[in-house]
């Protein structure tokens, strides 16, 4: 399977710690000591309240910008995958809303429920569609758009620590990219795509729960996260999957490797990258300035590698998805 573009996209304006701070309680430096990082967007006006973008709204920004820039069509792609764990609505999905919105019509469409290790799913189902010679094209999307869950205006309730966190950790963002099961100039190659359930025994790291007509019963919690379990299992995670890859390469071949890590916070990232000897120049990590944008992440680090990569040159993205424990990776040669 071949990447032959990369786009992605940010609502709103930054967020930085200063503003986020004013409304969660946390002071700026505090927020940036502990995770690393000073800003986010987000697709809710945190000054207004009012909800300038969906998650059907932003797929459709970024299906336009990818047949606008590739001069594709819809009568080229034949299919378009979109992973989330923020959906406008349970039914209809995100995907078909947007494909409603854009007039397409006649065309495979998928849409994932998951964290961050969604993104790669998508890039793994893709890859079964073209590998099985039924389609030669199609679109893998991963999006966020956190409006329900941004729980900062009402100031008469305190706000749970364990919510607090997703504030200062995630922002909303959209990225996609053109799939193809043949090689265009300067396209990426896809060469190996891994991503298991590992099993493992601990408690839940990320909940996002979802709310239904009945009022009889307990909702609670809407939005949780145990950082302090994901801060000690992902590096833990992340070096077995690294040490995975290499066995199942050479040694030599991760010298020269651009690594996109888990973006999880700005600190995480430098630590997971200390422990693993990856120097700063090979790592291509954006978490720090725009927050941990889920399944939409791995497309930002995607299109860096697009970028910067030279030809021949390999890169390894890595996801790990805290909320049962699961591992992503995807293996890229540029072209």
């Amino acid at each position: 399977m071949y990447i032959t573009t990369v786009k992605t996209y940010l609502p709103g304006i930054n967020v930085t710690n200063e503003e986020l701070g004013d409304h969660i309680n946390l002071k700026p430096k505090l927020i940036e000591k502990l995770f690393g990082n000073y800003g986010r967007h987000f697709s809710t006006n945190l000054k207004t309240g009012k909800i300038n973008s969906k998650t059907s709204d932003l797929i459709e920004i970024i299906l336009k910008d990818l047949f606008k820039d590739n001069n594709e069509c819809s009568d080229d792609i034949d299919f378009i995958i979109v992973s989330t764990a923020t959906p406008d609505f349970l039914l209809p999905t995100s995907i078909n809303e947007a494909c409603y919105g854009l007039g397409l019509k006649n065309i495979e469409t998928y849409q994932i429920i998951g964290g961050c290790s969604g993104a790669v799913q998508a890039l793994n189902l893709g890859k079964y569609i073209l590998t099985s010679g039924l389609h030669k094209k199609g679109i893998v999307i991963g999006v966020e758009s956190s409006n329900k869950f941004l729980n900062v205006f009402n100031n008469s309730q305190p706000l749970d620590t364990k919510e607090i966190v997703n504030y200062t950790l995630f922002g909303d963002g959209i990225g996609g990219c053109i799939v193809s099961s043949t090689s265009e100039e300067h396209s990426i190659s896809v060469d190996y795509i891994e991503y298991n359930y590992i099993g493992m025994d601990e408690k839940v790291g990320q909940l996002v729960n979802w709310k239904g007509a009945r009022e009889d019963l307990d909702y609670s919690p809407m939005l949780q996260e145990e950082y302090k379990i994901i801060e000690k299992r992902v590096p833990e995670i992340t070096k077995s999957c690294f040490d995975n890859f290499k066995e199942k390469t050479f040694p030599d071949k991760t010298n020269n490797l651009w690594f996109m890590p888990p973006q999880l916070s700005g600190k995480m990232v430098n630590v997971i990258c200390e422990n693993l000897n990856i120097p700063e120049s090979k790592i291509l990590s954006r978490v720090d300035e725009i927050g941990n944008c889920a399944n939409a992440a791995i497309f930002f680090q995607l299109q860096e590698f697009f970028d910067i990569a030279l030809k021949g040159e390999k890169g390894l993205a890595i996801s790990i998805e805290s909320s049962r424990w699961l591992s992503a990776m995807v293996s890229v040669t540029k072209g």
